[in-house]
């Protein structure tokens, strides 16, 4: 007897999206932690924090929320390039002219990480794991309706 009724279309729903959550965010993971072992590691000073606004909601009265990212100037084999970091918080991590230590790929050098912010990592855990409950309902569906 099943604990909770589910159809079989939302069984295969349920099972596509988990599977689909864990696999990217794994590949996401692996290149992140290829880059990490990889890549080239500098220090970098924090030119500004450049503030992102999105609105969340679908009306115009909706609050707007804010994303700050570092940018990071540092040199490239001579040459100084300042990079925006693709992962940015709600409040400003790092002051204006503090120095970050940062690992970038050597083939494409606007993908940089920032080896001690884990906050990309905990929402990658979040997102598998929501992946891998979906993958379990789903399978657990199958198994009830077939």
């Amino acid at each position: 007897m099943p604990i909770i009724s589910i159809t079989l279309e939302q069984t295969f729903v349920a099972l596509s999206v988990g599977i689909v959550f864990v696999a990217i965010t794994t590949i996401i993971m692996l290149r992140k932690r290829f880059i990490l072992n990889h890549g080239e590691r500098v220090q970098a000073v924090v030119v500004e924090s450049k503030r992102r606004s999105s609105r969340g909601g679908r009306t115009s009265r909706s609050m707007a929320s804010y994303v700050f990212h570092p940018v990071f100037k540092f040199n490239v084999g001579g040459q100084e390039v300042e990079i925006e970091c693709g992962a940015g918080h709600t409040s400003p991590r790092y002051g204006d002219g503090d120095i970050v230590e940062i690992v970038y790929n050597k083939d494409k050098i606007q993908e940089i990480y920032i080896p001690s912010d884990k906050t990309p990592t905990i929402g990658a855990i979040i997102i598998i794991f929501f992946g891998i409950l979906l993958t379990v309902l789903g399978v657990y569906g199958i198994y009830y309706n077939l």
